[in-house]
């Protein structure tokens, strides 16, 4: 950083790039895929109701005593 900027960065550059990107129509595959989360998505849903992360002290994963 410099000056609170990110020296050789242009940011208007960036933002012309996202711009460019987002106007253009979804890909088959990312539809398909968007498509595929909502069908599944009340099945998660569903199931993460049931579940508890249980009483135990809290911890990182990798220090599980599960």
């Amino acid at each position: 950083l410099r000056d609170g900027r990110f020296p050789g960065l242009d940011k208007e550059a960036v933002v012309r790039e996202l711009k460019d990107r987002f106007a253009r129509p979804l890909e088959p595959q990312a539809l398909e895929a968007r498509n595929l989360v909502q069908r599944l998505m009340p099945y998660v849903e569903e199931f993460y109701q049931s579940w508890s992360p249980g009483d135990g002290p809290p911890h990182y994963m990798y220090n599980s005593r599960v």
